[in-house]
């Protein structure tokens, strides 16, 4: 029997031989549409020829197996529960959408049943030792529904390639996988793997690469833990601001192009600060530059070959012309669709130095794998450009009809900037690994603020604070004169709730700046702490509590939402 702690809660164990069962619930209020969730299989299952995987009501419902794991593709309701049972046997399953890898002469295309991806696969047609801008790039096209193949890439760098392979790992038919792997003289490699999911309008990229042209770049290295856990003075951006020339650190680029098919003429995105109106106003044509997040509109003149965007890898805060969801289309022409790129998740964009550092004060370039957007007049093209010379890197391609975006001035989140939060920040499959109801060990709170027994003790120093200082919602209403459990499992859940449903809806700047989440564990954790040890609670409101103060307090501490330092 194996039991395992899944998102809010899933139990699995064995019922029966060789049956597992899952159970998932959800505790935040949140509904999770289509995501797709993994579990690992008991080792009885792995070896079965064949699974049958049912829901509650006993419906066969589609699944697929890869590495030993069993991936679904649920809506999970808010405050609901799932209950699947996993059994050998035979499937019979509807799918509305399949994804698929398909082969054609050239190329190997994902489709998710909605978008497509064409992935280049032919490389015996080029001979071995070729300049890296004569073989084709990983991408050669996008595609929505049944429509024309939208873009292409190349490859720049200063070394040849010796040979090139196109691999599927999963073929569907929930979800479609595929790496394409570039070998480079000097035993280099870049590799390109793109997911997409059944019925999703976003494929999800990821790259690996270690060409460092010139010998220079470098990882960082630390000699203890807590070295590597120190804050440093780093640089969001790369050796341009800082005076130094091209030539002296040699790159290598991923160039996506979305000229072919498309040719965009307008763009819109969700970001920082604009540094000037040329690169995004709001919906009334107002500048940007002091606002600190927002949807920003932009036509495409292609006036000066230069940046015009930089898609986070990392955070986003305060700073010029920096994006989570970059989205470019050509109103010209309605039918066409729109393009958009996003963030990935933080933890896979491993980021190089450079060696050496042209500034001693420089320890880290946080950014320097982020991917660019940039306009070039002589060909009136808008590329995606991507260093590919040490690291790695994820990001996320979303396609969807013009139709699709919002109205400039309605407050709806574009849909990239909604994958984003679905793929890379908040995907059901890494929440759901997080514990939000366990056992309390006796007299577990209160812990640091109010010592166990002094309730009273801590009213009277509170009382004596200045009015002013009473009437800041910091003070846990139990703290205070007269409180009641009432009053204080009202004051958390408002405060709580709100933060949560902020975050996971991106209401709020600082569901995206992890500067505002250390200041919520700040703000809220006193009040979470003073709620869980309040007796007399209405228990469900007490466990929606608990809830709240768990997701605040693992968001702020998960590894996965910060960039490796090593």
């Amino acid at each position: 029997m194996r039991i395992t702690s899944l998102l809010l809660l899933i139990i699995a164990g064995v019922f029966a031989a060789a049956t597992q069962k899952i159970h998932l619930k959800e505790y935040l209020g949140h509904t999770w549409t289509d995501e797709l969730v993994s579990y690992p299989l008991d080792a009885e299952l792995v070896k079965a020829e064949g699974l049958v995987v049912t829901d509650a009501a006993g419906t066969s419902v589609p699944y697929q197996v890869k590495d030993g794991r069993i991936y679904l593709l649920v809506t999970l309701p808010a405050d609901g529960e799932l209950t699947f049972t996993i059994a050998p046997g035979k499937s019979a399953f509807i799918v509305e959408r399949v994804a698929s890898a398909h082969q054609t002469l050239e190329h190997l295309v994902l489709d998710s049943g909605v978008m497509a991806l064409r992935l280049q696969s032919r490389f015996d047609l080029y001979d071995a030792g070729q300049p890296a801008d004569r073989v084709p790039g990983p991408i050669q096209g996008i595609q929505l529904g049944q429509g024309e193949w939208i873009g292409k890439s190349k490859l720049d760098a200063p070394l040849k390639v010796l040979n090139g392979r196109t691999i599927v790992t999963a073929s569907g038919p929930l979800f479609a996988e595929a790496t394409v792997e570039y070998t480079f003289e000097g035993d280099k490699h870049y590799r390109f793997t793109a997911r997409v999911i059944a019925g999703q309008p976003t494929a999800i990229i990821d790259e690996t690469m270690d060409l460092n042209p010139g010998g220079k770049y470098a990882m960082l290295k630390y000699d203890n833990d807590a070295d590597a856990s120190t804050w440093e003075w780093w640089s969001l951006s790369d050796s341009g601001h800082l005076g130094v020339a091209n030539s002296d650190y040699p790159r290598a680029n991923l160039v996506f192009s979305l000229k072919d098919g498309l040719q965009p003429n307008q763009a819109q995105w969700v970001g920082g600060r604009v540094s000037h109106p040329k690169y995004g106003v709001d919906a009334q044509g107002n500048p940007l530059m002091h606002v600190e997040s927002g949807r920003a509109f932009v036509p495409l003149t292609y006036e000066t070959d230069e940046r015009v965007n930089r898609i986070a890898g990392f955070w986003l805060n305060s700073f010029s012309n920096y994006s989570h969801a970059y989205t470019a289309y050509n109103d010209a022409n309605p039918n066409l669709p729109a393009v958009s790129i996003s963030s990935g998740r933080a933890s896979r964009n491993v980021n190089p130095n450079l060696n050496p550092t042209p500034e001693p004060w420089i320890k880290q370039i946080t950014g320097f794998n982020d991917l660019a957007i940039w306009a070039k007049p002589a060909t009136k093209d808008l590329q995606v450009i991507g260093p590919i010379c040490l690291g790695s890197r994820q990001w996320l391609l979303t396609v969807e009809p013009q139709t699709s975006l919002p109205a400039k001035t309605s407050t709806e989140w574009p849909a990239a900037f909604k994958a984003h939060l679905k793929y890379a920040r908040y995907p059901l499959d890494k929440i759901k690994d997080w514990s939000f109801d366990w056992e309390e060990p006796k007299n577990a709170w209160p812990r640091l603020f109010c010592k166990a027994g002094d309730l009273a003790g801590m009213q009277a120093r509170v009382q004596m604070a200045p009015a002013s200082q009473l009437s800041h919602g910091s003070i846990p209403a139990i703290y205070k004169k007269g409180g009641t459990p009432e009053q204080m499992a009202k004051q958390a859940h408002d405060q709580l709730k709100g933060i949560v449903d902020g975050t996971l809806d991106a209401r709020t700047h600082g569901s995206m700046n992890w500067f505002h989440a250390s200041l919520h564990m700040f703000s809220t954790m006193p009040i979470w702490e003073a709620a869980m040890a309040t007796p007399g609670m209405d228990p469900q409101m007490r466990a929606k509590i608990k809830a709240y103060g768990a997701f605040i307090a693992q968001r702020a501490w998960d590894d996965d939402y910060w960039p490796p330092k090593e």
